[in-house]
């Protein structure tokens, strides 16, 4: 396996991990329905019955970027990702985060002031914070950092895990209590511990030393035998058996105030537990520190150099391999929101935090909507994050007596604007309630 291959299979990990993990984010379901559910556990249902079944969300953002940045032509015409202007255009908080998932079904009942809900759905959960020195090295080499110290490493976590979920909400006057419990069974997972690679070039000499601080934790991402030997799951969705040795418990809490049949406010916590990764799981480490003599790094990725140096270097990226179970975190989000209707137009307000292992991220959410035939409602959304001040987004729903079909995206004005998309949120799906 040649150094330029160990690149290759890195970006394949990290390329496997984007397709899937096709993101979730549900704050902007603010209509009457199942699909509140997806925000607030608190939620009761006005019906006896609602039933929902294959509907699926995504969240992908970008931060402090957006696809002009690192987009271009090639001779030939063709969009390809050139990495000298992603280098450039990264800043200090660049980073990425994807978290999705897959409702396979959802059921709520209500008996008297009480709603039960139950349901199975497969998350999907990734992010990374991008350094722009490893990609310009990748891009360009290191010669442009002689005599100097870079760091080189990109943490990044990534997971796939299916929930199953019972809840009830009771209704008690203007104020609705909820709570959900879930079991959760991991199918893979990968996060950085530790990922520090500082690259020092020589100023004399062009020597490179490189101090490693390596700790990744892995479950089924990929099988790591040796720096040469590492082989990719053959797909993210070719999962050895539905139920494996990766269990965890995860809670969603709840609470609504009705402050009047139009109107109301609601917090909501969500996710809120670990899974223990226990199937093929694996503590990779590397504490080493290495000086290696007048190399090129671009002409080792380019296949220039003696394929003793691509040995060399490979050894000093080689990791200790321990069969070890450990435990994380899953994706916490928090809520706090509001909506009120005023003639026949309903107006809604949500903050959201989303916690994903080392990235954070905060935004607001405006909306409105209201009903412009006797079976079709629209609405628009804004939201606001921190490393995105503008995204405008539509909504549709339909009822076909108790046929619902609802479709939300958040950030359909950049689809119309490519180079400036950032991000995409969105959810589709459909119910019936009777």
């Amino acid at each position: 396996m040649t150094f330029r291959n160990s690149y290759i299979t890195f970006l394949f990990i990290l390329g496997i991990s984007l397709q899937n993990l096709t993101a979730q984010d549900n704050w902007m379901m603010q209509w009457q329905g199942i699909q509140q559910t997806y925000i607030n556990p608190a939620y009761t249902s006005e019906k006896s019955w609602e039933i929902s079944a294959a509907s699926t969300a995504l969240d992908f953002q970008l931060g402090n970027l957006n696809a002009g940045d690192f987009i271009e032509k090639n001779t030939a015409g063709v969009n390809i990702i050139s990495l000298n202007r992603l280098a450039s255009a990264i800043d200090g908080k660049s980073d990425l985060m994807a978290t999705g998932q897959f409702n396979t079904i959802d059921v709520v009942h209500r008996i008297g002031s009480i709603t039960f809900s139950a349901g199975h759905g497969i998350n999907y959960e990734f992010a990374t914070s991008l350094n722009p020195t490893l990609i310009d090295i990748l891009a360009n080499g290191n010669a442009s950092y002689i005599g100097k110290t870079v760091e080189l490493g990109m943490p990044a976590s990534a997971s796939v895990y299916q929930k199953f979920y019972l809840g009830a909400a009771i209704k008690t006057g203007p104020v609705n209590i909820g709570v959900r419990a879930a079991y959760l069974n991991g199918w893979h997972h990968m996060h950085t511990e530790k990922l520090s690679s500082q690259l020092t070039t020589g100023a004399e000499y062009y020597e490179l030393t490189i101090a490693n601080d390596i700790e990744i934790y892995n479950a089924g991402i990929f099988e790591y035998r040796g720096i040469d030997d590492i082989e990719t799951i053959k797909g993210i969705n070719d999962y050895r058996s539905l139920f494996t040795a990766n269990h965890g418990m995860a809670f969603d809490l709840g609470l609504e105030l009705k402050l009047s049949d139009n109107s109301g406010i609601f917090v909501s916590a969500q996710n809120l537990g670990s899974i223990k990764w226990a199937d093929r799981a694996q503590k990779l480490t590397n504490n080493t520190t290495t000086t290696l003599k007048g190399i090129d790094i671009e002409k080792v990725i380019d296949g220039e150099e003696d394929a003793s140096i691509e040995d060399t270097i490979l050894s000093v990226f080689s990791l200790k391999q321990e069969n070890l179970e450990f435990s994380q975190k899953v994706a916490a989000r928090y809520n706090a929101g509001g909506y009120f209707s005023l003639a026949g137009t309903t107006f809604s307000a949500l903050f959201n935090f989303k916690d994903l292992s080392n990235i954070q991220k905060a935004s607001v959410h405006l909306q409105a909507s209201r009903p412009v035939l006797s079976w079709l409602d629209l609405g628009v959304n804004y939201q606001w994050r921190s490393d995105a001040a503008f995204n405008l987004g539509v909504m549709a729903k339909t009822e076909f007596g108790p046929v619902v079909l609802f479709g939300v995206c958040n950030n359909a004005w950049s689809l119309l604007n490519p180079s400036r998309l950032d991000g995409l949120s969105g959810r589709v799906g459909a119910y019936v309630g009777f």
